[in-house]
């Protein structure tokens, strides 16, 4: 969030404020665990400060109770109510309260809109409407940061896309030349050695610096191969009515009928939770999208665990999404790492002759080809991922 904005919603509670007559506007923002003060009207009456925050679960508030339930609270006096009567907040002398759940634009919480006051209110209808109209606004302000978010995604990934699509024709040549002649080399050595009078030491020494350069050549094309296939092409034509459960279900058999075997994971596709099975999406991407996570999971999460390896893939209808969960009980992603995962050539494992793409193409497919989102969420166990499909991509349109 941009401070402009801040000082946008602030000016906006100091007119809520007066024309509701309250000493008290706030918006309360959720971040994981915790509830703070994002931005307020400035009263001196007004006692919250912004950035103050604490644990939400079991804390008693009322912005608790907003955004558990996702929908409006109003309390006329808590004195008088026993299931307020003791909340943190009548400690500041905020008695009365009026607000409503924010949204982010994915649907998820944002936090609240509220009003408070020290004193008894009714608060009448037109006030409730105001402060709906102002969350409208809100919310509405929300969306348009995470478009514009998302199209600066789009955008880097573009910029960065055309400088590896030159990057790769730029050295596929000279290194297609190098990997000949180290061929052609190797064969004359051959010939050289047949007819030369030179110790069979040198012609080993020789023998494995060719061997040496030739495997390390090989090495770097198979890279760029992947390169190309896995980020530089991309999935052309129309969406496609693609059955995720089926996808979900056929992909892991293939893996449980060979790699999941061979490394004792097991696997639980959750649906419950899925009114339809269907969505219109690019179904190619989507299914190279979870290939890599699994693939993510068995190479980083898998290596060395106590417990059988296990992923959990659960898929939820909301009222704005198509949501994809995917988990795994692996060694999980360092607080280090967590910032980078993302990012393209960014690997853990360059002594195993990694290229670091594997999740960079996942949100490069997400972002681009499922016009989707992805994120990755804080787990104590293993590691844990959400990709939402907006829903407008998923009605059905025949």
């Amino acid at each position: 969030m941009t401070q402009k904005l801040v000082n946008s919603w602030n000016e906006t509670l100091n007119v809520i404020a007066k024309v509701c007559n309250v000493p008290v506007a706030l918006v309360m923002k959720l971040d994981t665990d915790d509830i703070s003060v994002f931005s307020k009207n400035s009263n001196i009456n007004n006692p919250y400060t912004v950035g103050e925050h604490e644990k939400i679960k079991g804390s008693g508030l009322y912005c608790e109770y907003v955004i558990n339930n996702q929908k409006q609270l109003n309390i006329s006096n808590a004195l008088k109510d026993t299931d307020w009567n003791d909340n943190p907040d009548i400690e500041l002398g905020m008695i009365s309260y009026l607000g409503l759940p924010l949204s982010n634009a994915d649907g998820s919480p944002f936090g609240t809109i509220c009003i408070l006051d020290s004193k008894e209110r009714q608060f009448p209808p037109v006030t409730l409407g105001l402060l709906d109209s102002l969350k409208k606004g809100f919310e509405a302000q929300l969306k348009e940061i995470s478009n514009q978010h998302l199209e600066e995604e789009k955008h880097h990934y573009r910029e960065l896309l055309g400088f590896t699509v030159g990057l790769a024709h730029e050295i596929n040549t000279p290194l297609g030349i190098a990997i000949t002649s180290s061929s052609v080399i190797e064969e004359q050595l051959k010939q050289l050695q047949l007819t030369c009078n030179c110790s069979d030491g040198t012609f080993t020494n020789l023998k494995k610096a060719i061997d040496l350069l030739t495997r390390n050549l090989t090495v770097a094309a198979k890279k760029i191969n992947y390169l190309q296939e896995s980020y530089i092409n991309e999935v052309t034509g129309p969406k496609d009515k693609c059955n995720v459960v089926k996808l979900c279900k056929e992909m892991f058999e293939v893996y449980d009928n060979n790699v999941f075997k061979e490394k004792g994971v097991t696997y639980e596709i959750n649906f419950q939770r899925c009114k339809t099975h269907e969505i219109f999406t690019h179904s190619t991407s989507l299914r190279k999208v979870l290939i890599e996570l699994v693939q993510n999971s068995i190479t980083h999460g898998f290596t060395s665990i106590d417990t059988t390896p296990k992923i959990n893939v659960e898929l939820a209808n909301c009222e704005t999404y198509f949501e994809i969960h995917y988990s795994d009980n692996g060694e999980g992603i360092s607080n280090e790492c967590k910032d980078k995962i993302f990012t393209p050539y960014y690997t853990t494992l360059r002594s195993n002759e990694r290229l670091g793409l594997g999740l960079a193409v996942v949100k490069k497919l997400v972002i681009q080809q499922l016009e989707a989102r992805i994120q990755l969420i804080p787990t104590e166990i293993g590691t844990y991922f959400i990709i939402k499909i907006p829903t407008q991509l998923y009605t059905d349109k025949s």
